[in-house]
């Protein structure tokens, strides 16, 4: 499941660089719902890299959107969407190798590049 449908009904509000778990009671219709841990909920181990790799996810998204909104340049947002299109979804990912070593080299390189804009 994607992300976003993996942990509805919750949501997850952003405070600086670290994030909590809330619960949307009026969203789903369903009556006596049982309570469920968030690691259980999630259903991805080991949650702590998970929430790590989040975490990570959305302190880069920030720092890719403050460069574009300081720029203001609709070329260079082109040019940085089409980056993380290319290192985050087009490249593919070994997958005899773990998940995360691999995002932390593609993220580092693309912070690396987003200091050049």
């Amino acid at each position: 499941r994607p992300g976003f449908c993996r942990l509805f009904p919750l949501g997850r509000i952003y405070e600086g660089d670290t994030f909590s778990y809330f619960l949307q009671i009026h969203e789903c219709p369903k009556e006596n719902k049982t309570k469920v841990k968030v690691k259980n909920w999630i259903g991805i181990e080991p949650i702590r890299e998970y929430e790590n790799f989040v975490r990570e996810w959305h302190m880069l998204m920030k720092q890719a959107q403050s460069v574009m909104e300081e720029k203001d340049q609709s070329e260079l947002t082109k040019q940085i969407n089409l980056l993380f299109l290319q290192v985050f979804f087009v490249n593919p990912y070994q997958k005899e190798e773990d998940f995360y070593p691999q995002f932390a080299i593609r993220k580092a390189q693309v912070q690396e590049l987003l200091g050049t804009f």
